[in-house]
């Protein structure tokens, strides 16, 4: 795998997720779920009513580990506010 692109010398760049099972990868670039869940949960904080709601629900795509920990980061912000308020 990537024989084509070592052999030609582009370098192979795995984003957001580790290619393994290979010694191909140069470069891995991925970024903070904490910091991007934090920011989510701003956006939703900002932009939706919630201190009005008697309640969230919250939901995701939890079969990917860096999509359960970015959904509850955003979920952990969100309660850091108090919201929703009881």
């Amino acid at each position: 795998m990537y024989k084509r692109q070592k052999e030609e010398g582009i370098p192979i760049i795995a984003y957001d997720r580790l290619l393994t099972k290979t010694e191909a990868v140069d470069y891995y670039a991925t970024f903070d779920n904490y910091a991007v869940g934090k920011l989510q949960g701003e956006y939703i904080v900002d932009t939706l009513d919630l201190e009005n709601q008697p309640e969230l629900y919250f939901d995701s795509a939890t079969y990917a580990r860096e999509a359960a920990e970015q959904f509850e980061n955003d979920r952990r912000f969100v309660r850091e506010l108090g919201l929703p308020k009881q």
